[in-house]
C-alpha cells in the first residue's frame, strides 16, 4: 500500500504478527497478557522504524490484502481473511491449510485503525481496540500535569498548547501517535463534569473526529490526527473542494444525536450563565474603562436570549467553538477536533463562527459553503434556502464576540499574573459586539 519497497519485507512481516495477534486476543485464542508480551517484542524491532507519513487509507491496504496470494487455502469467505494464529508465543494454533486460521477481514481493518491508519473521508472508525489501557492513559495525564516543558520533552511528550483550559501534549505508544489533553479547573468554568468528553467520544466514534481512547476526569487521550489545522485565510480563498469537505463534517455532526450528559438549553446560554456567575463575585477584576458593568452586561445577554431571531434559530448537536484551529486537514480529508463546548447549540454559532475573520471575509466561499452544508444535511438548497441560512449564521455573529468577551472577564481569577491582557481581550471583545449588535434584529 505503501509502494514497492519502501517497507522492508521484515518489518512488514512483524507488523503483521501485530495484526494477527489483535485478531487471536479479539476472538479468545489469546490471553490479553499473553497479547502483550508477544506485541511488546515485536515494537522493540518497530519502535526503531515507524511507518512513514501519511499512511495509505485502511481501504487502500484491505483492497491489497483481500487478493493476497494467500487466500484459497483455507476457503475463506469474501468476507474472510486468513493468517499463522498463536495461543502464546511459540504456541501456534493448529490447522490442517498449513497453518493458517481464518477470521473476519473486519479484524484486520479495527487493527489498522488502532494503528493510526486513516479512514476514507465521511466513513466512520471501525476501531474497537486500543493499543493504550485506562491505566497507562491515566498515567500520561498525570505525567502531563506533573512535569514541566523540558521534563515531558525528556519522557517522550511533545508539549503542543498551554491553552486556556487544558495542557495537550503529543507522544506515542506501540507505534501510535497520539494526544494527551490534561484538563485545568478552567474546564469546568464552563461545563459540568459529566459533560466533559462526552462529544468528543462520539465524534470519534462518527468518523467525524479522532478516536477518544480514554476519557475522565482528569482528561482525555486520543488518536493524533494527522495533517495541519485550518487558519482564517483557507475559508475565505474560494476553495470549493474545501469547503465541502469541512461542510460536510460539520452536517454529519449537527446530524448526531445529542448525549445523554449534554442535554438541556442551548450550550451558548448555559456556558455565558456559568462564566457570568463566576465574573459577578469579583467585579472589582473587571477592566476599570472600556466595559459597562455587572448590570448592562446581564441586560444585553438578556436582550440577546430573547431575540426573535435566535430563538427561531434551529438547535442542533454543535461543535461551540468551531473556528478553523479546530478543523484537521490531511490529503483533503477532515477531521474535527476539541468538542469540549460541544452540546445542544445554535447552528448558526457554528456556521458564522468559522467564517469570522478580521479582514478580507469572501461571501462568495460563505454561500458556497452553505449551500454543500444543506445538501449534506438532506435540507433544501436552493439560492434562496442558502440566503436565508446565510441570514440566520449572520445574527450570530454578536453573540460570538459577546460568549469571548465574557470568557476574558472571568479568566483574572484563574490567571491573574496576565490580568492586564484579560482586560485588553475582553475589551477588544466587547467592542465588536457593540459594533455588530444590530444583527440581532
Amino acid at each position: 500500500a505503501y509502494g514497492d519497497g519502501v517497507i522492508p519485507h521484515g518489518l512488514g512481516v512483524t507488523y503483521g504478527m501485530l495484526s494477527s495477534s489483535y485478531a487471536a486476543e479479539r476472538m479468545g485464542m489469546m490471553a490479553t497478557e499473553d497479547r502483550k508480551k508477544h506485541d511488546d517484542l515485536c515494537w522493540l524491532l518497530l519502535k526503531r522504524w515507524p511507518l512513514p507519513e501519511p499512511k495509505p487509507t485502511i481501504d487502500r491496504v484491505m483492497a491489497l490484502a483481500m487478493r493476497d496470494s494467500k487466500r484459497g487455502l483455507t476457503s475463506e469467505a469474501e468476507d474472510e481473511i486468513s493468517d499463522v494464529l498463536l495461543h502464546k508465543m511459540g504456541d501456534i494454533v493448529p490447522t490442517k491449510t498449513s497453518r493458517l486460521s481464518k477470521f473476519p477481514c473486519s479484524l484486520v481493518e479495527e487493527w489498522l485503525a488502532t494503528m493510526g491508519f486513516p479512514t476514507t473521508d465521511g466513513k466512520p472508525s471501525v476501531a474497537k481496540g486500543k493499543v493504550v489501557t485506562d491505566a497507562e492513559c491515566e498515567a500520561m495525564l498525570e505525567t502531563a500535569a506533573s512535569l514541566d516543558t523540558k521534563e515531558l520533552e525528556a519522557a517522550g511528550f511533545e508539549p503542543l498548547t498551554a491553552g486556556f483550559a487544558n495542557r495537550v501534549c503529543a507522544t506515542e505508544r506501540r507505534g501510535q501517535p497520539l494526544i494527551t489533553k490534561r484538563y485545568t479547573d478552567l474546564v469546568f468554568l464552563r461545563l459540568t463534569p459529566e459533560a466533559v468528553g462526552s462529544v468528543d467520544v462520539l465524534a470519534g466514534e462518527a468518523g467525524l473526529g479522532p478516536r477518544v481512547l480514554y476519557s475522565g476526569p482528569s482528561g482525555m487521550v486520543m488518536e493524533r490526527a494527522p495533517g495541519r489545522t485550518l487558519e482564517e485565510p483557507d475559508f475565505h480563498c474560494n476553495d470549493a473542494p474545501l469547503l465541502a469537505s469541512v461542510a460536510r463534517a460539520l452536517a454529519g455532526l449537527h446530524n448526531l444525536p445529542v448525549p445523554k450528559a449534554c442535554e438541556g438549553e442551548p450550550m451558548l446560554w448555559r456556558t455565558v450563565d456559568k462564566m457570568m456567575e463566576v465574573a459577578a463575585q469579583r467585579p472589582d477584576l473587571w477592566p476599570s474603562e472600556g466595559m459597562p458593568g455587572l448590570g448592562p452586561v446581564l441586560v444585553e445577554i438578556m436582550r440577546a436570549k430573547q431575540a426573535p431571531t435566535v430563538q427561531a434559530s434551529k438547535v442542533v448537536l454543535g461543535h461551540g467553538d468551531f473556528k478553523p484551529s479546530n478543523i484537521m486537514l490531511h490529503e483533503g480529508a477532515v477531521k474535527l477536533i476539541d468538542f469540549e463546548l460541544g452540546g445542544p447549540n445554535f447552528r448558526g454559532f457554528d456556521l458564522f463562527k468559522v467564517f469570522r475573520t478580521a479582514e478580507g471575509f469572501s461571501d462568495t466561499s460563505m454561500r458556497e459553503f452553505l449551500r454543500k452544508y444543506l445538501a449534506a444535511a438532506g435540507e433544501p438548497c436552493s439560492e434562496e434556502d442558502v440566503l436565508g441560512l446565510a441570514v440566520e449564521a449572520r445574527v450570530f455573529e454578536p453573540l460570538t464576540w459577546l460568549e469571548a468577551a465574557v470568557f476574558f472577564l472571568t479568566l483574572p481569577q484563574f490567571k491573574p499574573e496576565q490580568t492586564a491582557r484579560w482586560h485588553e481581550l475582553a475589551i477588544d471583545r466587547w467592542a465588536k459586539f457593540e459594533k455588530t449588535r444590530s444583527r440581532l434584529q
